[in-house]
């Protein structure tokens, strides 16, 4: 749906509430004892003319003030005022323990306001309307605050119960989650408030009652986690020396230390973990509480000169973690490394290799892998403790054909050890494409354009650019879905004005890929059948709602309405509510309905026409890392994001020996500790977001979420 169209719409849904309160506001039934006043789910925040907000006052902008063309600075601030109101009310409830409310009220409908307001926002400053002045950002970040807030108070009910029952052991694993889950929350608070200051500076709109709430909110949960950590857990103190600073893979750092408690204590006789830079280890200390470790780095910056320290104790623990530094100075080592790959492969084939990667004789495990072909990255891994790896993914359409290099390299090469880049020769075939067209008339000047590109067995070719072109001219150029498919609405050339029919000729270059061209040629007809193009508005579906239209079919009728004017005005707000609904309903369905519903004219292969092909199954294939994510995209974008996240979990676990048993947030915070790659970092914070809404949240996510959840995983497993 083109910005016109979507504003139209919007004016069309406002104005459906216009004349919805109208008839609303009439006396209700006797002895009902319901006013309109009671009949609202939430308080609906606005925004005041003087650019503040008022918390206890209701009051919309007048969708009457809408008119024709579409009022948007009218429809902005009405948005503006729904969906600050959804925030305010959304942490009411989360303050009453209405958990359910609170999710709800940044659900669907606020999905829908948000897409209605980007799309004004879009028109009004001729942008994309970016994330909506940051009301999409807060959105999902108070999604997360909330669901964190229910988690605490949930736990910190079974950590009473625990106390109640003399499970001291239970007790203080649930006061340790409470404390983790307590630092979660003030760092989403401070990304909330964030995004928060991004509404004001955008809107104007006044939040500085929910800027209260929140902060009150999480300063509770703040005090509460400090009362059970003094209650149930003891603080600990790690003293760290090295002797030799100097350190390689092949000559590890002997560290020396001592564990205590606050008091001074010593933790003693207790095999406990501890992380050293990217690695966890295990040590036993005796009855000084003394310990000695032997670090490898590998994945330690080459220029690093300390290395961190943590102690990590179990979850069942009553000693709190604690941590120090040593300084460090590294001596790197070169490994080399064996590869087995295929000689030849095409479009879409799984391309697998393997081999092992090892320093003067000693299997190096841990290093973060690569696998490329030309330009394009197929897959990535990480040696296991044998230092053997074994790589693969799905050959993109991007890979030119003929003689290209499968290349395995380390996904960086300024580490405690570096490794060798190693090469095979492989042999890239070209693949023969189908195109199949559709058009038809939308419009009196516009075309509807509908397609599809796959390989000759039915694989769809996403990401590809087709050209369009209707006449003599290239009128559009449309870049193919997940699933192959294409669609456009493209105009009709000047040239073409008088003509009742018109070629157009849908066709794929294939420039720099394993692909060859293709083309597909179909005819349009030009002439709108009868009866569609009756309507002064120049509304195909006849209803005018907005335009000249509705006085056109209104007045002859009700000037012959023998009724006095009160109830005229009734008559005509009713038939109002049922135009603009069904007229909003036609411009959304007509507009937005399958574009790829009809079934393609033409096809041709290989740059000749021939008839459309016949459907065929995608060839099967092994998927790379995040083909699995990718395929649920367009259907399920909740389960690719789900998919995705898993993905990184069992990559993490595997490259830097995370735990796939802990929580998402564990997890995101055990990797932070465990790499220096901060975008990396950041990438999987960020994902970790997405997955807590994807996987707890009442609502799922949306596409673009999902999209970006893929990116972010890729972000990780590329680092």
């Amino acid at each position: 749906m083109n910005r016109a169209a979507v504003v139209r719409a919007i004016a069309a849904c406002l104005l459906l509430a216009s004349a919805a309160s109208a008839v609303g506001a009439a006396p209700v039934v006797s002895g009902s004892g319901a006013t309109q006043a009671d009949l609202t789910d939430a308080p609906v925040a606005q925004v005041a003319d003087d650019g503040t907000r008022n918390n206890s006052t209701v009051r919309h902008e007048d969708p009457e003030s809408v008119d024709g063309d579409g009022d948007t600075a009218a429809i902005s601030s009405h948005l503006v005022g729904q969906l600050a109101g959804n925030l305010n009310g959304s942490l009411t409830s989360l303050n009453q323990e209405e958990y359910e409310r609170a999710k709800e009220l940044l659900g669907s409908g606020y999905d829908d306001d948000l897409e209605k307001y980007v799309d004004v926002q879009g028109d009004i400053d001729g942008g994309d309307g970016d994330d909506g002045g940051g009301f999409e950002s807060a959105q999902r970040t108070q999604q997360t605050y909330v669901e964190q807030v229910q988690s605490f108070r949930q736990t910190r009910e079974e950590y009473r119960e625990a106390v109640e029952n003399g499970n001291r052991e239970r007790a203080r694993r649930l006061a340790r989650n409470l404390t983790e889950t307590a630092d979660r929350i003030e760092t989403t608070q401070r990304e909330l408030l964030a995004a928060y200051s991004r509404i004001e500076n955008t809107t104007g709109v006044n939040l500085a009652g929910e800027r209260e709430m929140i902060q009150e909110t999480t300063a509770n949960v703040s005090e509460t986690a400090a009362e059970l950590e003094t209650a149930e857990l003891t603080r600990t103190r790690l003293s760290l020396s090295v002797a030799d600073p100097r350190a390689s893979f092949l000559d590890p750092l002997t560290i020396s230390g001592t564990l205590r408690t606050a008091n001074g204590t010593p933790v003693a006789n207790r095999s406990i973990e501890v992380r050293v830079g990217q690695r966890t280890l295990t040590a036993t200390t005796d009855e000084s509480g003394a310990l000695t470790l032997r670090y490898r780095p590998t994945l330690l910056r080459a220029n690093a000169t300390e290395v961190r320290v943590v102690y990590r104790p179990e979850n069942a623990s009553v000693y709190l973690p604690s941590n120090g530094t040593v300084p460090i100075d590294v001596q790197q080592v070169e490994a080399t490394a064996t590869l087995t790959a295929p000689a030849e492969a095409s479009f879409g084939d799984r391309v697998a290799v393997n081999g092992s990667v090892t320093a003067d004789g000693v299997a190096v495990d841990g290093i973060p892998l690569r696998l490329r072909v030309g330009n394009a990255t197929l897959g990535t891994g990480t040696t296991g403790e044998d230092g053997a790896y074994s790589l693969a993914g799905t050959l993109p359409a991007e890979v030119d054909d003929g003689q290209q290099r499968v290349v395995v390299a380390p996904a960086s090469d300024d580490r405690a050890v570096v490794v060798t880049a190693v090469e095979s020769a492989l042999a890239v075939e070209p693949t023969t494409t189908r195109l199949a067209a559709n058009a038809s008339l939308e419009s009196a000047d516009t075309v509807a354009v509908r397609g599809r590109l796959t390989t000759s067995d039915g694989t769809p070719v996403a990401g590809e650019s087709v050209d369009v072109r209707l006449g003599d001219r290239v009128v559009a150029s449309v870049t193919t879905g997940p699933d192959g498919r294409y669609a456009e609405t493209v105009a009709v050339p000047a040239a073409l004005s008088d003509a009742e029919t018109a070629t157009l000729v849908a066709s794929y270059a294939a420039p720099e890929t394993n692909l060859e061209p293709a083309r597909a040629r179909t005819t349009v007809s030009l002439v709108a059948p009868d009866g569609e193009a009756d309507d002064p508005a120049g509304n195909t579906d006849g209803l005018g709602i907005l335009g000249p239209g509705v006085s056109g079919v209104l007045t002859p009728v009700l000037a012959a309405v023998p009724l006095p004017a009160e109830q005229i005005g009734l008559l005509v707000a009713g038939l109002l509510v049922v135009l603009a609904g069904v007229g909003a309903y036609g411009l959304a369905t007509r507009e937005d309905s399958d574009p790829t519903a009809p079934a393609e004219s033409t096809a041709a292969t290989a740059g000749a026409d021939a008839d459309a092909p016949a459907a065929a199954a995608a060839a099967e294939s092994t998927p790379a890392p995040l083909d699995d994510a990718r395929a649920h995209l367009a259907e399920d974008p909740t389960v690719a994001t789900q998919v995705a996240f898993a993905t990184v979990r069992d990559a993490l676990a595997e490259r830097h020996g995370v735990d796939d048993a802990l929580t998402h947030r564990e997890i995101a915070r055990a990797y932070r500790e465990a790499t220096d790659a901060d975008a990396a970092a950041d990438a999987l914070d960020h994902l970790t977001d997405v997955y807590e809404r994807a996987a707890f949240g009442p609502a799922g996510v949306s596409q673009a979420d999902a999209e970006g959840a893929i990116e972010d995983a890729r972000t990780v497993l590329d680092a």
